[in-house]
Formats: structure tokens, C-alpha cells, sequence
């Protein structure tokens, strides 16, 4: 009976390149994540407080498909007589959204806040991975209040909804451009008088 260890070789960059990428970006940017490593789907997790809530933000990439996935994950679980008003407002609050969406694991609860990236035959650049990560991180942080006030406070979805983008309209004027999420722009006083 042969009782030596089995040797892995030291694995290199070019192992998971994808992975390789995202811990580099989320090292220089000075983020604290813990990494949880596979052969195929290898992700960084970290806790993140923002302005109006904690999450887990989340960073897996597959390096098979050629995907990179970005999440905002909330440590509590819908429960299961909130669930389909929480779907109500998730989809209310994904329509027409280019970049990003909600969704909800209907088993457990779980919600989170998701952008998906498809690298195919490139390499995520430095510029990919902040959009990803500020989207994700945006705007979980601008419908958290809502979302809890849909679970806990009973608020009605598209009340809770129509209250986000409300209060959006207040501070800029949006543009909606076919083939893109909200554009911000800042007006003028003067424009703005001719508005109303």
C-alpha cells in the first residue's frame, strides 16, 4: 500500500483566467472578499453597507461559458405569504431595464440584485467589472427601502415602485433611449422653468 499524497500542481493564471481577472480588480480596489475556488464556477463574496442596507456582493465567474455574474444578496428571506407581492414589485421594478435585474428564489425567499456579463472571446476589462459591481450595488442601495417596506410594512408593489422612481424624477430629469436603461441629466434652472 503506497501511503504518498497525491501532488496538485500549482495552478497558474491561465487556469481560470476569468477568475484571476475579477480577484485582481477587486484586490487593487481594496475590497475584503473571501474566495471560494472550482474548477469551473469560482466566486468572491463580501459584505457591503451601504447607505441603506448590508448585502453580500457577490462575483462568480464561469469559466466554461465565458460568463461573469454580479449579485447583491440580502442576508434575510422573504416569507412565504410576502412572496408573490415582493414578485409584483421586482417585475414592476425590472420593466424596461437594460442592465440589471431583481429576482427571487420562490423556495426559500432568497432576493437578490443581478447583472450578467457575457466575455465570450474577451477579457473583462477594469471598466466591465465597476459597472457591474456600481449597478449592483446602486441599485440594490435605491429600492431597498421599498422592497422593505413591501415585506414588512405591507406597502402596496407598484405604490413602492412608483415612490423610487418619484423621488429619481425630483433630483434629475430621465430620457428614456431605446436600447438603454434610464440616462441621467442634470437641468438647467432655466430648462427646467420651460418644463412646467
Amino acid at each position: 500500500m503506497n501511503n504518498t499524497a497525491k501532488v496538485t500542481p500549482i495552478e497558474t493564471p491561465a487556469d481560470r483566467p476569468l477568475f484571476n481577472r475579477l480577484a485582481e480588480w477587486f484586490d487593487a480596489n481594496d475590497w475584503d472578499c473571501e474566495e471560494f475556488v472550482s474548477d469551473d464556477q469560482s466566486h468572491l463574496d463580501a459584505l457591503v453597507t451601504c447607505e441603506n442596507g448590508t448585502w453580500r456582493m457577490v462575483a462568480r465567474v464561469s469559466e466554461s461559458l465565458r460568463h461573469a455574474y454580479f449579485w447583491a444578496r440580502l442576508d434575510m428571506f422573504v416569507p412565504a405569504n410576502r412572496r408573490s407581492a415582493v414578485a409584483e414589485f421586482m417585475a414592476r421594478a425590472n420593466f424596461d431595464r437594460r442592465m440589471g435585474f431583481f429576482e427571487m428564489d420562490f423556495g426559500d425567499g432568497e432576493i437578490r440584485f443581478r447583472v450578467t456579463l457575457w466575455v465570450l472571446d474577451g477579457m473583462l476589462t477594469d471598466d466591465q467589472i465597476e459597472e457591474a459591481v456600481d449597478t449592483v450595488l446602486a441599485d440594490m442601495n435605491r429600492y431597498f427601502p421599498a422592497l422593505m417596506s413591501v415585506i414588512y410594512g405591507a406597502t402596496d408593489p407598484a405604490e413602492a415602485v412608483t415612490k423610487v422612481l418619484a423621488e429619481e424624477q425630483d433630483a434629475t430629469y430621465h430620457k428614456s433611449v431605446p436600447g438603454r436603461d434610464l440616462v441621467e441629466k442634470e437641468i438647467p434652472v432655466q430648462a427646467n422653468a420651460l418644463l412646467h
